[in-house]
């Protein structure tokens, strides 16, 4: 007999435990980019995310959340620099080495493709309404860093070498942050949800910057999130 009554209160446990879970889906879109010191200019391009979300009702105002996304992250860059160089001017019958300058024409544009992983905790602030924050795990699956580099040197007259580059293999793969916002939800399973992310790891490897005559910095991805989701069967609400 105590052997029914512990199986019965098992499965009773397991039912309350599964009533608090609930799965979604979410998609939407992002806008933002690679934000540091640095000598140039951006322009970001939106791009879209999604997903599954699992959620986990702790309690009646707390709510717990993992996510795994698709975000594509994207932006067009700009960057100018002026350094000395040594070229060999022949004098007679001699080399000579003449300090003369260049000027470095960056155009780019970087496109890349990750898989984000929020965790979130909620706090519900109203019956539908909730503050989230967490951290966030990301990796980049695909992508390029592709662009043309126009070299210009200063030596009776101008010439002109325009070299096209793919940093790709320059990146950091692994990124992590933080991300903070809000999402209201309705009773029917509907949610809309507005985040922003700040990465804490530089996009570019340490040493990249300075091995291309630029000023060592780093850029940080930081982006708005702006989501549509739907949440099957336990609906996401404060009771």
């Amino acid at each position: 007999m105590r052997g029914f009554f512990a199986a019965c209160l098992v499965l009773l446990s397991y039912g309350a435990a599964m009533a608090q879970f609930a799965m979604g889906i979410t998609a939407g879109v992002n806008y933002g980019g690679p934000i540091g010191k640095i000598e140039g200019s951006g322009k970001p391009i939106p791009g879209l995310i999604g997903g599954a979300v699992f959620n986990y009702k702790l309690s009646p105002k707390w709510n717990l959340a993992a996510m795994l996304l698709y975000s594509s992250r994207s932006a067009e860059y700009q960057q100018t620099s002026t350094n000395d160089s040594t070229v060999y001017v022949t004098v007679g019958q001699n080399q000579v080495p003449v300090t003369t300058n260049y000027t470095s024409n960056i155009n780019g544009t970087l496109r890349l493709h990750y898989i984000d992983v929020p965790l979130l905790a909620s706090y519900y602030v109203t019956k539908c309404g909730t503050v989230d924050f967490g951290p966030l795990f990301s990796y980049i699956v695909a992508g390029s860093d592709k662009g043309t580099n126009d070299i210009v040197f200063v030596e009776n007259g101008v010439f002109n070498q325009k070299v096209q580059y793919n940093n790709i293999g320059e990146l950091n793969r692994f990124d992590y942050g933080a991300t903070l916002g809000g999402t209201y939800h309705t009773k029917f399973g509907l949610n809309v949800a507005l985040r922003a992310s700040r990465s804490f790891r530089s996009v570019y490897r340490k040493g990249f910057f300075s091995s291309r005559g630029f000023t060592e910095t780093g850029l940080y991805n930081t982006f708005v999130h702006l989501t549509l989701g739907y949440t099957f069967g336990n609906h996401a609400s404060a009771n």
